[in-house]
């Protein structure tokens, strides 16, 4: 595993996977992989709560996504997974204390079966870290 820092956050990447950092976005990546993982961040003045995350998530549920609610390492929130123009969807929405984390993953639809359940796995790795 290899450990990757982004704000606010640490993550251990599986073996062939690295991440780069762009604007305000940390991509996830394998080279041999089919979609990136993108997770933007940041720090709240206050502790965020869950209606705050159900206010990021409606742009979404607002269209009839479901949302489930999700644990990621140190983070927990909101998750949805859709479909839509033959292209597959997992978006999280999650917190822990004041920092939020935006995260998506998109692919064919008929390539989510390849990686997904491994980046599932490596996000529940993910830790708090505000030594940035």
């Amino acid at each position: 595993m290899i450990e990757y820092q982004g704000p606010y956050w640490l993550v251990n990447l599986p073996q062939n996977w690295q991440g780069h950092h762009s604007s305000d976005v940390e991509n996830l990546f394998s080279q041999e992989g089919v979609g990136a993982v993108e997770v933007s961040s940041m720090m709240n003045e206050i502790t965020v709560k869950d209606s705050d995350l159900r206010i990021y998530a409606s742009e979404y549920t607002d269209k009839g996504v479901s949302v489930d609610t999700i644990n990621l390492g140190d983070f927990s929130g909101l998750v949805l997974e859709f479909e839509l123009e033959e292209r597959y969807y997992w978006k999280s929405f999650v917190k822990a204390g004041s920092i939020i984390l935006f995260i998506s993953y998109d692919c064919k639809i008929s390539d989510k079966h390849l990686e997904l359940d491994l980046i599932k796995d490596f996000l529940k790795t993910l830790s708090v870290n505000c030594g940035m």
